[in-house]
Parts: structure tokens; sequence; C-alpha cells
């Protein structure tokens, strides 16, 4: 066995006595660990122990995942047996306390979060059937249900409320510090498995705690994660109690064992075992040696001390020039920026991720133009490019067809969808009339968005206030470039090499290229460095720990090869670090 096989071997080891303990404990994974294997094996022994006993009796297992790819993942691994309850943190919960309707009335009329929501959206509605006053008696006839994406929603034609789900955290909360409440809990569920528990809400994870603490009855919890991996802000990070053991696995199966040795010196306390013998290079750029005025507080403060915006473009392409990298392989290759909207510059289309109040309008294709360029021009015009014409009038179904009698239809078709392809070199208007003004009904544009275009065709010069959203939306986009819409897509679809550093968490590639740069005024590299020299000139704890969490989950994507590009001015103290961490001969200035 290799090393990090023995260690991980250890690891599980010490699970499987916890869980015969009925002792909860946490098991902190570094990176490539395989944290995810870990609490599967966990659950397929719960399984083999318990799985008669539970049956019989209408217990459960139960195993909290972050994300519902997670809970795909995990069901299927157990081959979705019927002992196990696999479910994201507020659908468990949301399970386990929807039956408490009186205590849930309670807890909502004595919500603050509610309160302000009565007063500003439903207290001056002068309707009988809503409640009169916010108050028990107002509201005792209604059911408090909860659905996901909802925001506080009085519905009293139905006599519903609708929680929203930061309300299941906290009302939860409430409940587990009710002993009636944690005797149910363990009596269905005996043991709780939670997955990245660096990300649990800190007042959920304190609860439970606090409770393992004073021996109350209480399920057996495992927590599964990595306080260093922690990246969300209402997220607990370490955990650090004396009555909750932790479990140490000293495993990478993902990293080489270069990576794996400066993912030691960044962090010494979780040394970690590789098994990748292959070989690869660290390499570390940094920029100090740039003779040209950098960025100044003028204009955002969160630039200060960064190169100008072109020179980072610049130095980016000088960094890949030097790489024998195929940054065409998305699936392999990665480069990792911190914000979207840096991608947005690097990846060209910086213009139209402007246009939208928020991002996710683009990022996932919320805006209706957006959505039908992305699922219906698109597809369309790559299907034609092609010539697999079956699949491009498959795309808008069989409604949607142009009639083909003869030759001279195809011809004008053929014709048609030529003239299409070449406004796509033109602007976001010009697409749009093409397609409004086509001879044949194909691709169909949606009725809403026709009459959208046609209004602001009519009035192009309307004041922003005299908009709708819709409107106002496509009255910003439509003069630019189509081709930003193409290079948005090609972004969202994962067929370009970028990313953002958060956006990583629990991928691996072969290559990985991190940019590090100014840009969020939560992230200052520099400052980072220092502070990790030493100690002592740590001035915010929760900054630092911010800023090191992002460079480890960053850094520790890597399997094969690693080159970091420091964008922002760096000091002696910060350089010296960086040897520290990488070694000395690993580190280059690229403008000498």
């Amino acid at each position: 066995m290799t090393n990090a096989e023995i260690a991980a071997l250890k690891a599980q080891e010490e699970v499987c006595n916890k869980i015969t303990q009925q002792h909860s404990f946490v098991l902190e994974a570094g990176a490539g660990a395989g944290k995810t294997y870990a609490l599967i094996e966990t659950l397929k022994f719960l399984i083999q122990q318990n799985e008669k006993e539970y049956k019989r009796a209408g217990k459960k297992i139960a195993c909290i995942t972050y994300t519902n790819r997670a809970k795909d993942n995990i069901e299927n691994k157990i081959k979705h047996c019927s002992i196990v309850l696999v479910n994201t943190i507020h659908s468990f919960f949301w399970s386990v306390i929807q039956a408490f309707q009186k205590e849930l009335r309670n807890y909502v009329i004595n919500s603050d979060d509610w309160k302000k929501r009565w007063e500003l959206k439903y207290a001056a509605i002068n309707d009988e059937i809503f409640p009169s006053s916010w108050s028990i008696d107002g509201i005792k006839n209604y059911s408090i249900q909860y659905t996901i994406m909802a925001n506080r929603i009085i519905d009293p034609k139905n006599k519903v409320i609708i929680l929203h789900h930061d309300d299941i955290i906290a009302f939860s909360i409430l409940f587990l510090k009710k002993e009636k409440f944690r005797i149910m809990l363990k009596s269905a569920y005996p043991f709780i498995l939670i997955d990245e528990y660096q990300d649990t809400n800190k007042e959920l994870v304190e609860v439970l705690l606090s409770e393992i603490q004073n021996n109350s009855i209480l399920p057996t919890i495992g927590f599964y994660g990595d306080s260093w991996q922690k990246i969300y802000d209402d997220g607990i990070g370490e955990i650090e109690s004396p009555y909750v053991e932790k479990i140490p696995k000293q495993s990478n199966f993902r990293s080489n064992k270069t990576i794996i040795r400066a993912l030691n010196k960044i962090r010494p306390d979780l040394a970690q075992f590789g098994e990748n013998d292959g070989i690869g290079v660290i390499n570390i750029f940094h920029t100090n040696g740039f003779q040209g005025r950098r960025r100044t507080g003028e204009r955002g403060g969160h630039w200060t001390n960064d190169l100008p915006e072109q020179e980072a473009t610049d130095a980016l392409e000088k960094v890949k020039e030097k790489l024998n990298w195929n940054f065409d392989d998305a699936n392999n290759t990665k480069i990792l920026l911190l914000t979207n909207n840096i991608i947005s510059k690097y990846g060209s289309y910086q213009s139209l991720l402007k246009c939208f109040k928020y991002p996710d309008d683009l990022l996932k294709k919320d805006n209706k133009f957006i959505k039908f360029f992305s699922t219906v021009l698109e597809p369309i015009c790559l299907a034609y490019q092609n010539k697999k014409y079956g699949e491009m009038f498959a795309v808008q179904g069989n409604s949607f067809i142009p009639a083909m009698k003869n030759s001279n239809d195809k011809s004008k078709l053929n014709n048609y969808l030529q003239q299409l392809l070449e406004s796509r070199k033109k602007n976001i208007f010009d697409v749009v009339d093409t397609i409004v003004n086509q001879p044949i009904p194909f691709p169909k544009l949606p009725d809403e968005l026709e009459q959208v275009h046609l209004f602001i065709k009519s009035f192009p010069e309307i004041d922003d206030d005299g908009l709708s959203t819709s409107q106002k939306a496509y009255k910003n986009m439509s003069a630019i470039s189509y081709q930003e819409v193409i290079n948005a897509l090609n972004y969202i679809d994962n067929l370009t090499p970028f990313s953002t550093q958060h956006g990583v968490k629990g991928e691996e590639y072969d290559n990985v290229l991190i940019v590090l740069g100014r840009g969020w005024n939560k992230y200052n590299w520099d400052s980072f460095l220092t502070w990790s020299n030493n100690n002592d000139l740590i001035k915010n704890k929760d900054l630092y720990e911010k800023n090191r969490n992002l460079f480890y989950v960053s850094c520790s994507r890597a399997k094969t090869n690693l080159v970091l590009l420091f964008t922002q001015q760096l000091s002696f103290t910060s350089l010296k670090q960086l040897e520290i961490f990488f070694g000395k001969n690993n580190i280059y200035d690229l403008y000498e």
C-alpha cells in the first residue's frame, strides 16, 4: 500500500470507531483527500451495521449535502438505499420541522424578518381577506409551507404562508434548542452526516456543538469537510471543540508530489501523502519589474497596485506563450480569475455584462433574449454550419419547421440562413432585426421578444425611465457586438479555459494557471503573503482566512502543472514567502 492509501485507511478506521462508539466527529479532509469517498464508505458501513433494524423500526441515516449534484452522486453510489435520506440542508430540516405547525406560526409571528416583510408589503393592503394585524390570531388558520426560492409570501386566499430558505435555518436552530425536538430527531435519524461542514451555517453548527457539549440527547453527527476550503461568509469554517474529535485524512489522490510538497508548505498542519509520481512543474511569475504606472485607488481602490488593464491582459498572454499547454482544452486546462467581471474583460464580453443590473441575467441566462440566443439561435446556426439539418430543424420542434415544397423554398431558406450568419458579425440589434424581417418563420422569435425589439426600433431615443425592465435591458445590449454574446455563451457553457477561483471548488485539472491581482476589496494577495510570513502582523483574522482559503483552494485544483501570475505588486516580504511556499528557483519576474 502507498502512504496515501495507508493514511486514508487509518482515517476511515477512526471514523468507524467513532460511529461504533456513537461519538460525534470531524473528518478533516484536505484537497484531493477523497472526502466524498470517505463519506460514502461511512454510509456503506452504517448500512451494513443497521439496515435490518432500521427497516423494521422505520429509522433512517441522514446525509446532508451542499448541492443537489452532490446529493445525486451519493445516492447513486449507495444504490439509493432505502434507509438513507440524502438531502440538501434546507430540504432535510424542512422535512423534520414541517409537522410542527403551531410552533412554526409562533416563530413566523416573532421573526423580525417577517415583521419587516409584513410592514413593507402587506400591512397597507386594504383587503378583508388579509389578516387584520400581524398576530397569532391573525394567522391561526394558516398553513406554513416552504417552496425553494420563495420570498416570504402570505397567501390569504389559500390560507398559506410560504417561508424563505433563510427561515428554514433560523427556525431549525430554535427547534434544536428544544429537548422534545432533539429526542424526536434522534429517534428518526440516529446518525447524521454533514457534507461540506465548513460552509454549513455557523449558528446551526454552534447549536449542535453546544448540545453535544451538554451531553444532550442528539443524533451522532459526522462533520465531513475541510476548514481551509470555506469560501462562503456564513459558514462555520473550522470546528474547534474538545467534545468532537477531529480525524485528519492525510491523503492526496489528486496532485503529483511536486504540487503536494507546495501544498504542505502552505498548510503544514495537515501534511498530505501522495501517490501520483507524475512529472509536473510549478512556476510563479510576478510583475514587480514593470516600469510603467500602476493603477491607483482612483475609480476603485480595490485595484490599487495592480497592472493597468491592458498591461494585465498582455502579461497573461506572455505567460501563456511560455507554457506548452492546450488552452482550447477546457476540460484539462483552466485559467482562474477572481471575479466574473474580470473574466468578462479577458473573455471579451465586458460591455455585454455591464448591460445587466444582475450578472445572473447573463451568466445564468435569466434574460429572455440571452436564453433565446443560447437555446435556439446558436444551436440552429451551429447545426446549419455543420450541415446537420435534422438537428437544426429539431431545435424548436416540429411546429416551427418551415414548409419546404420545392427547390425554390430550399434556396430561399439557404439564402436567409446565410444572411443570418452574416448578421452575427454585426450587433445584437442587427441579428434580431434579421430574424424579425425574415421571409421564412425560422427560427421563431417569441412574440414577447419581437414586441420589445419593434418598440425599441420605433423609439430608439426613448428615455430609460419610460421603459420596462426587459425593454431597458434590450436597449442597452442592442448596440453591442453580437460576438460578445458568442463569447459569453462560450464561457457559460465551459468552452473557454476561464473560471472564477470560487467556481472551481471540488474540481481538478491537469494544468492550472491562476491570475492573482486586485479587483475585489476582500482580497489582497500582497497582504495575505505578508501575514503568512509573520502571523503577528495579521490585522483581521477573518480577512486573512478568506484570502488563505481561496489561495489554497485555487492552488490545490492542479493535478500536474501549477502556474501563478501576480499582476499585483508584491513586497520583499511577500516574495520571500513565495520562496518558502514554492522554492526560490521557481519564481520569476515576468519583465526580466
